[in-house]
C-alpha cells in the first residue's frame, strides 16, 4: 500500500509535488468504506484518489514520473542515457537532478526509497525503514556522488549488500536494482513488491499494457468472470469471451518458431456465429478491454493502479462503477488503490445513501487533488481538503463541489478568452 508519491524537477514540476494517500484525520466521511487501516492499524489509507485540472497542467505528467520511477526500478538492463526531463522553462534547474520518492507498507515494514538523476548518472540514493516494534526509521543505505566518486554506505541490517556490489554497481544504475541481482533479501523483497504488487501504471499515450494484460488474464482464466461481466457492460452484445493464438504469417529465420499472435473473439447474444472484437467493437469496448485485465488483478491482489485518463471514452456511469468498485470493501477486501485523473466532473457531488438513509458523496474531501500551473509554467498539487486550509476557509463535506470547481472556487481549471477572436484577440 502506498502513503505517497513525490516528484521534483521532472517535466512540468519545479518544485516538488506530492500525492498523499493517507487520509486526513479531521476527514470522517465514509471511512468504512472509501478508507482502510494498515501497518498494525497504525495508519488509515485511502482507497482511491481522483485528480483534476485543466488540459497541460501536470496530471499527465505526474503519471508519467510515477511510471519513469517504475521503469527504472524494476528494469533489469543499464540505460545508456537517463530519462532525467527536467523543468525546461527555468534555466537554474536544468543543472539539478531530477528526484522521486515513494513511501510505501510492505508487510510490517514501512518503506522510504528515492533517488536523483541526472542524465548522465545517479547522484543519490536512499532507503529507509521502521517496523511496527520500533517505529524509529533506520539507514539501510545512502548514496551520494562526490566530484568523480560514487561513495555508498549501507547499514548493518541491510544484509548481503557487501563491498563487492558496491564495486559492481555503475554510475547509471540504481544500487537498489544491482543489490537485487545479486540476491540481497530485502532488495528482492523490495522490487519483487513493485513488480508484482503495486504500480502499474496506464499512460493514456500507450495502453498496449492493459490490452495485452487483460488478454493474458482471459487466455490464462484469471479474473476471467469478472472481466467478461465488466466488458459486457459496454456492450452487451457480447456473450463471451475467449482468446486464441495463431502463428504469424510473417517469415522467420529457419529453426525458428514463428511468432504466435493473441487474437480476442466474441460470440454474440442469440447467435452461434463468432466475431473478432478489433472489427466489430467500439473504441469504448476496447478501453473498458484495456481496463478490465488491470482492474481486477489489482482487486484480487491489492495493489495500487494509477490510470492516466480513467473516463476517455468511457460512460460517466460506468466510470463511477469503477471507482466504487475500489472504494467498497465487499469488492475491494484487500484494499487495492486507484490512483487516476479525469475531466469527469459528475463524480465530485455523486450521491450514495447509506443504510440509514443518509446521503454521502462518492468521493472523500482527501480524496479529490487538483493540478495547476503557475505564471511561470511550474505545476502544483494540491488537495480539495488542504484547499480550505490554504484559504483560511473551511471546505465543508456537503458543499457542492461540480458547481464551485467549474466556477472556479479551486482553481485547476482553464481561463478561456474569445475562441472566435483568434490570434488578434
Amino acid at each position: 500500500m502506498i502513503l505517497r508519491f513525490s516528484v521534483e524537477n521532472f517535466h512540468s514540476f519545479r518544485e516538488s509535488q506530492t500525492l498523499h494517500l493517507a487520509a486526513v484525520p479531521s476527514c470522517k466521511e465514509r471511512l468504512s468504506e472509501n478508507t482502510f487501516l494498515g501497518w498494525g492499524d497504525r495508519l488509515r489509507l485511502l482507497r482511491s484518489v481522483a485528480v483534476y485540472g485543466a488540459n497541460a497542467s501536470g496530471k499527465s505528467n505526474f503519471f508519467l514520473a510515477v511510471r519513469c520511477f517504475q521503469q527504472l526500478v524494476t528494469l533489469p538492463q543499464v540505460l545508456d542515457s537517463l530519462p532525467a526531463d527536467v523543468f525546461l522553462f527555468d534555466s537554474d534547474m536544468r543543472q539539478r537532478p531530477v528526484t522521486f520518492e515513494i513511501e510505501w507498507v510492505q508487510e510490517t515494514t514501512c518503506y522510504r526509497y528515492g533517488f536523483s538523476m541526472t542524465r548522465e548518472k545517479f547522484v543519490r540514493e536512499w532507503l529507509y525503514a521502521k517496523t511496527l516494534q520500533t517505529r524509529r526509521e533506520r539507514v539501510l543505505f545512502l548514496r551520494d556522488h562526490h566530484s568523480e566518486e560514487d561513495v555508498i554506505e549501507v547499514g548493518n541490517s541491510f544484509e548481503g549488500a557487501d563491498e563487492a556490489i558496491i564495486r559492481k554497481t555503475r554510475a547509471q544504475a540504481l544500487f537498489l536494482s544491482t543489490c537485487g541481482q545479486f540476491a540481497v533479501p530485502e532488495a528482492e523483497k523490495i522490487l519483487t513488491f513493485f513488480k508484482t504488487q503495486m504500480l502499474s501504471v496506464m499512460w493514456s499515450v500507450d495502453l498496449s499494457f492493459g490490452a495485452e494484460f487483460t488478454l493474458n488474464c482471459l487466455k490464462e482464466g484469471r479474473n476471467a468472470d469478472q472481466i467478461k461481466a465488466f466488458v459486457r457492460q459496454t456492450d452487451p452484445c457480447i456473450a463471451d469471451l475467449w482468446v486464441e493464438e495463431e502463428a504469424s504469417s510473417t517469415p522467420v529465420a529457419q529453426g525458428i518458431a514463428p511468432v504466435k499472435r493473441k487474437r480476442l473473439w466474441f460470440s454474440a447474444q442469440g447467435s452461434d456465429q463468432r466475431y473478432l472484437v478489433e472489427q466489430f467493437s467500439s473504441l469504448g469496448t476496447f478501453k473498458a478491454l484495456q481496463l478490465a485485465g488491470p482492474i481486477f488483478e489489482a482487486l484480487s491482489r491489492g495493489s495500487a493502479l494509477f490510470v492516466d485518463e480513467l473516463d476517455a471514452r468511457l460512460h460517466p456511469i460506468l466510470t463511477q462503477a469503477i471507482l466504487r468498485l475500489f472504494n467498497s470493501s465487499e469488492s475491494n477486501p484487500h484494499n487495492a488503490q486507484l490512483i487516476f485523473n479525469t475531466h469527469d466532473t459528475n463524480l465530485l457531488n455523486t450521491s450514495l445513501y447509506d443504510a440509514q438513509g443518509k446521503k454521502h458523496f462518492l468521493l472523500r474531501r482527501d480524496q479529490v487533488y487538483f493540478m495547476e500551473r503557475d505564471a511561470t509554467f511550474g505545476s502544483h498539487l494540491y488537495s480539495l481538503i488542504d484547499f480550505g486550509k490554504n484559504q483560511k476557509t473551511s471546505i465543508r463535506k456537503n458543499e457542492a463541489f461540480e458547481r464551485d470547481y467549474l466556477e472556479g472556487r479551486y482553481g485547476a481549471i482553464p481561463f478561456l478568452g474569445d475562441l472566435w477572436a483568434g490570434e488578434n484577440a
